[in-house]
């Protein structure tokens, strides 16, 4: 299984923790929605 890395799990919870929603911080980190549901 593919892992993200430490550099871009962080900057997943950057974005949710200033209050963007999830489809916006998958639209800025790249990541898939599914990624950004399973980090928060």
């Amino acid at each position: 299984m593919n892992k993200l890395s430490i550099e871009l799990q962080t900057q997943v919870v950057k974005a949710l923790c200033e209050v963007n929603s999830i489809v916006d911080t998958a639209r800025m980190t790249r990541v898939a929605i599914n990624n950004c549901l399973q980090i928060s």
